[in-house]
């Protein structure tokens, strides 16, 4: 990291784009002042499949006017697709007196949580 005043702080956390000091949270471009963050949530964000599942049967049925097997198959097989291939997001929600933002997003859950668990480490060592 090229910012020199960070060095100068305790670093709880700092890898995949997010960096947890003892007086910074710093996310894709936000910065977060430690003192001004009330609490810290880690989230779940289901894929919104609805649109994805609609589309599918559109075309399906489209197929299925020249081909009924045909439409089957293709509904069958996007379905699975979209079942398989449309994975959860994974954020942390701040919540300070201007109320409650999503700081930070990715589909990898370990990386959200350890960075959840990191900023709860810096909000007790804030006292």
């Amino acid at each position: 990291m090229s910012d020199t005043s960070v060095a100068a702080e305790t670093v709880f956390f700092d890898r995949g784009g997010i960096t947890i000091t003892q007086t910074r949270i710093i996310t894709q471009g936000e910065t977060y002042a430690l003192s001004g963050v009330t609490s810290a949530r880690a989230v779940e964000d289901p894929p919104k499949r609805a649109l994805a599942i609609i589309i599918a049967v559109v075309i399906s049925l489209i197929v299925a006017a020249a081909n009924v097997v045909m439409g089957v198959l293709v509904l069958a097989g996007a379905i699975v697709a979209i079942l398989l291939l449309m994975k959860p997001v994974y954020e942390i929600n701040l919540a300070t007196a201007g109320g409650e933002s999503v700081a930070f997003k990715s589909p990898d859950k370990a990386l959200v949580w350890e960075a959840y668990q990191a900023i709860q480490q810096a909000i007790v060592a804030r006292g």
